[in-house]
């Protein structure tokens, strides 16, 4: 008779701890659904889905259509050659015996099986199956603990956790999972709101949780709490004629630090509205997390918005106490702008040397000295105007003054800002103030670039500043340490100077700023140099790569003309339009048969001496080459890639194919030998120097492309 289908599982994990940050919070919802997929995968359990869920005080997920017992499995093992299994007369031997008794298998389990390498014995042996019931608990343990975050705590035989477990509610159907972790044993009972309603109670079923712990005054699901978050803002604003518009990230916060949301309106003095809109926003969300609210043409209103996590029955007494604190920070920052507004802004520069950067780099006036002349070399190499380098000298010059401020100690995310406050309230061209608003952007990878033309020059000049600076005194990323952001500082380097078309030759700025670092170099000038170079080429290649489709490509220019972001990408789209022809074909024929000569060569030649060549075809080639030499380097400085790769190509092709037909190239004479792999040196570099070693391309292409 056929067996009877099982019936799947739910099962329901429901991890309760100690308050967590909103940020850990978020992460580890999506943790719990990546990891249990993985868990149950190796353990050969299918599963319909998954559904992660959390709060501050719990994550856990929710498994549907989970299957009785682990899939059945076959598992190959291989055993000796047919050739040592048996002897002449087709008998097994002590081989094939041995390799029974290792596995404890008969000779109906063995099979002989064609491989690459001959005919082998091969076991079919199936794993065994156990019942979700028996193997559960142990799978929960290593959900739990795969789970990962930024900081943890650690107990019970160095069991790390972000914060101390409290309660582990377990069920499959109806019946409890147990197992213990941590010192805390599982079961089948959850607790409610800590304020609200602060119950334990048991799970019957893992189908009824949601409405279970929903009685409880607990909204497990992120995505239903947003929603209601947003839906009581809009409606408590719309009364005060406010726009429904919010800090994303705040509200991203509070979804992630509450569990039962109570959304409300406040107010304070109608006075602090003449403070600059982002004090006003600082203020609120610093301390408080509440919102600013604005207008629908963007002015403040004297008004925020709260959330908590809580259904309070005197809401009066909770908005007073907000007002009362908001009030009390206002009044600081009316004050501290007021103070600041007293002292001239670029007077600020001279308290700068008291703040200090690194204590091997030294401090901010000698950061800001530095950005100074590296925007009068900027401005000389993109032949700027005059006015246009006054501008960004200024720019630099007034870059950090802020810092100094009273404001900007109190709010740091408001350095830039307040400097371009004080910067227009000074006289400063706006020009100047906008690009000290500017110039931090952007702040993480996702964050937006500056958009003027001196915000972008400075945020690119001061980015690499701090890498080679960091550099100069070995403070050098490693894959788990990084205190000064070099990478993110060096993904925006490449982003801005990308984007906003920041023409400059890399290798040039950096030894510039090695310069002006002087005595503060703890390697030496040429090992730094290359340092940055390397780290840039890494923070360039996804760019590269994205605009090219071809890593080979992106190889072959970055490893050999390591020159300017444009150019490199001028190079990947010149490069890109000829690859499938036959003129690139060419091109690439003699760069790669010049290469191949050159492997492992020192040459003690730049330049072959015409007077040892001994036959005619090396003279005729020299000759070709001094004669389109100063054609082809013309059209690689004007950017003519393409054009310069088909001259090249169709000057050195045929009659270099010729030469390596005809001459010896490695005879028993050393001053010719050396001479003639010289003159290989000179062709494979004409083209290689200035555009890219193509022999690292890999190409199907041959003479008759085109």
């Amino acid at each position: 008779m056929p067996t009877k289908k099982q019936k799947k599982s739910v099962f329901l994990l429901e991890i309760g701890c100690e308050e967590l940050p909103s940020l850990y919070t978020k992460d580890a919802i999506s943790q719990f659904k990546r990891i249990a997929d993985k868990v149950f995968t190796e353990a050969r359990l299918s599963y319909e889905d998954i559904t992660s869920f959390g709060t501050y005080r719990r994550v856990g997920i929710l498994v549907a259509g989970l299957s009785p017992k682990q899939t059945p499995e076959k598992e190959e093992i291989w055993g000796p050659p047919e050739s040592r299994a048996f002897d002449e007369k087709g008998k097994p031997t002590e081989a094939f015996h041995g390799f029974l008794r290792k596995l404890k298998i008969t000779k109906k389990n063995i099979q002989i099986k064609k491989t690459n390498k001959g005919r082998y014995l091969c076991a079919i042996k199936e794993k065994p199956t156990s019942d979700i019931i028996t193997i559960l608990p142990a799978l929960c343990v290593d959900i739990i603990n795969s789970i990962q975050f930024p900081r943890t705590m650690r107990w019970e035989d160095s069991f790390s956790f972000a914060r101390p477990i409290r309660w582990i509610l377990a069920l499959i159907d109806n019946k409890p999972v147990k197992f213990k972790i941590a010192g805390v044993s599982s079961g089948n009972y959850t607790f409610g709101h800590r304020l609200l309603c602060d119950k334990k109670i048991k799970i019957l079923n893992p189908a009824g949780y949601f409405k279970s712990i929903e009685k409880l005054k607990v909204l497990v699901d992120p995505l239903k709490r947003k929603k209601i978050i947003i839906s009581q803002l809009k409606k408590s604003v719309h009364k005060l004629g406010a726009e429904a518009s919010f800090d994303k990230h705040l509200l991203e916060e509070i979804v992630y630090s509450t569990e039962w949301p109570f959304a409300f309106t406040g107010s304070f003095q109608h006075r602090y509205l003449k403070l600059p809109a982002e004090v006003l926003l600082a203020s609120m969300s610093k301390n408080q997390k509440t919102f600013a609210l604005f207008k629908k043409n963007g002015r403040p209103i004297p008004h925020f918005a709260i959330v908590i996590d809580n259904r309070p029955s005197k809401i009066n007494n909770i908005r007073k106490n907000y007002e009362n604190i908001l009030e009390a920070k206002l009044k600081d920052a009316e004050f501290f702008y007021a103070r600041d507004i007293k002292t001239k802004f670029e007077n600020r520069n001279k308290d700068l040397d008291k703040l200090i950067f690194h204590k091997d780099i030294g401090n901010m006036l000698e950061k800001v000295k530095r950005l100074k002349n590296l925007s009068a070399y900027m401005a000389e190499e993109l032949n700027l105007t005059e006015k246009d380098k006054n501008l960004l000298m200024r720019s630099a010059w007034l870059s950090k003054a802020d810092l100094t401020t009273d404001m900007v100690k109190e709010f740091p995310s408001l350095q830039g800002i307040m400097g371009f406050y004080y910067a227009r309230k000074d006289g400063e061209p706006t020009q100047v103030a906008h690009a000290i608003k500017e110039y931090y952007f952007p702040r993480f990878s996702s964050d937006s670039l500056p958009k003027t033309k001196y915000g972008s020059m400075l945020s690119f000049l001061d980015r690499l500043d701090t890498i080679t600076s960091c550099f100069a005194v070995n403070l050098i990323p490693t894959s788990s340490y990084d205190p000064y952001s070099l990478r993110r500082q060096g993904q925006g380097l490449v982003r801005i100077a990308i984007e906003h078309k920041i023409n400059i030759d890399i290798a040039g700025i950096i030894s510039q700023d090695i310069k002006l670092l002087g005595q503060k170099l703890k390697k030496e000038p040429a090992v730094l140099k290359e340092e940055v170079l390397s780290f840039l080429k890494e923070r360039v290649r996804p760019h590269l790569i994205e605009q090219a489709k071809r890593e080979d490509l992106v190889e072959a220019i970055v490893e050999t003309t390591f020159d300017n972001f444009l150019n490199m990408i001028e190079k990947i789209r010149q490069i890109s339009s000829i690859i499938n022809s036959k003129d690139f074909f060419r091109a690439h024929k003699v760069v790669e048969r010049t290469a191949n000569i050159l492997k492992s060569l020192k040459l003690s030649l730049s330049e072959p001496n015409p007077l040892l060549f001994r036959e005619k075809l090396e003279k005729d080639l020299f000759a070709v080459y001094q004669d389109k030499k100063e054609e082809i380097l013309n059209l690689i400085s004007q950017s003519k890639y393409a054009l310069a790769t088909k001259l090249y190509g169709a000057t050195f092709f045929d009659i270099l194919h010729l030469f390596f037909d005809k001459i010896l190239i490695n005879v028993k004479n050393e001053k010719i030998r050396e001479n003639r792999l010289a003159l290989m040196n000179v062709i494979n570099k004409l083209y290689t120097r200035g555009i890219a070693d193509i022999s690292k391309i890999k190409t199907q292409l041959n003479e008759s492309s085109e």
